[in-house]
């Protein structure tokens, strides 16, 4: 195996550890303190606006930054499940 294909791995690895910690204590803080699931929610909110303004900004030089969005998305739906509404954590 070549080492940037290690280096990718790696990175992937360490990228999908994060997301996982990230859902887990969201997750926590919300069952633990009820009252701390709305600026949860929120803050996934901030970051998918972020990510959508960042993106259209840049135009055609975005990059990365549509797959940013759908991410953030993706981590909203993992932390809220599928059975869940869209105001539980």
């Amino acid at each position: 195996m070549s080492d940037a294909k290690k280096e990718n791995e790696s990175l992937a690895a360490e990228t999908f550890a994060l997301q996982l910690l990230l859902i887990s204590l969201c997750h926590r803080i919300g069952e633990t303190s009820p009252d701390l699931r709305t600026p949860i929610l929120q803050a996934f909110d901030d970051a998918a606006n972020n990510a959508e303004r960042f993106s259209i900004a840049a135009g055609r030089n975005a990059a990365h930054l549509p797959e940013s969005l759908r991410i953030v998305e993706q981590l909203r739906a993992a932390l809220m499940g599928p059975s869940r509404p869209k105001s539980a954590v």
